[in-house]
């Protein structure tokens, strides 16, 4: 957690302050500049970063702070999320279901350099091969996201190998309106109850196919949060048909026989010692 005191003036200005920034835990201190406010305290950008080296993320967090921004401890107190590029983090997938802006570190940067906050539509992160790969727009995605929600009336169910792991999934699905099951569903509710799986779980959704689930791969969840649509059919997993055989008694009632007799068993395991 961070504390804040006024040290004293800028000989420069007397309307700049000098901010020594100390953390609870007794940590280093470090001093910055701290701007006359140019938005109202209450709307003062609450900051989520991502995909930053640390080192340049400290430099980003003191110029933040000098603009008067904070950074957010939770999503939910998320007003920019600030990223480099489009990226798959959860920082990022959860915020496109609940965040209204994104904007590069440039946002930051150049704001500093103005000494005041620059509009974020001039920054909005972007990355061509994804975009180009599942055919969106950051902003598109956006204004979905503000228009509904993703998964609003769903109820997901993971199976145990699916990653990442329940935790994360968790976030996101539910930033994105969505209900997490512990438990296996009965039926599939009209369609409403999705189950998300992966290869090596495969051999335990034959059950759900008899009860006419379907199945999908968690990137419809992790591309669906990004793009905010559910692309069903790229994502479905192809359950292979299991192979029974249904033999009758009457069928096996002939090797019955021939093992109950001492000699024709005797050569049936001959037989089958030469064939291996």
């Amino acid at each position: 957690m961070l504390k804040q005191k006024q040290v004293s003036d800028d000989p420069s200005s007397s309307c700049f302050k000098k901010i020594r920034q100390t953390t609870a835990e007794g940590g280093q201190n470090k001093e910055y500049i701290l701007f006359p406010p140019s938005r109202p305290i209450d709307q003062m950008p609450r900051v989520v970063f991502t995909g930053f080296e640390p080192e340049v993320l400290e430099k980003l967090k003191v110029k933040l702070f000098s603009l008067g921004g904070k950074m957010a401890t939770t999503m939910s107190q998320c007003t920019h999320v600030c990223a480099p590029k489009i990226l798959r983090t959860v920082k990022f997938l959860v915020g496109v279901c609940t965040v209204d802006q994104f904007v590069t570190e440039k946002w930051i940067e150049d704001s500093f350099e103005k000494r005041w906050w620059q509009k974020e539509i001039n920054y909005v992160p972007t990355e061509k091969n994804i975009e180009t790969t599942l055919g969106f727009r950051l902003l598109g995605s956006l204004k979905r996201a503000k228009e509904r929600k993703l998964l609003h009336g769903y109820r997901i169910y993971f199976t145990p190998g699916v990653e990442p792991n329940f935790a994360t999934l968790s976030l996101i699905v539910e930033g994105a309106g969505g209900r997490m099951l512990r438990m296996e569903p009965e039926s599939p509710s009209n369609n409403h109850c999705l189950i998300i799986s992966c290869e090596k779980d495969l051999p335990m959704c034959a059950k759900y196919k008899s009860k006419n689930f379907s199945i999908y791969s968690v990137d419809l969840i992790l591309c669906g949060a990004l793009t905010q649509d559910l692309d069903f059919d790229r994502f479905k997993l192809e359950i292979p048909a299991a192979v029974t055989y249904s033999i009758s008694y009457d069928s096996l009632q002939p090797l019955l026989l021939l093992q109950s007799h001492p000699l024709l068993r005797s050569r049936l395991l001959r037989l089958s010692a030469q064939m291996d």
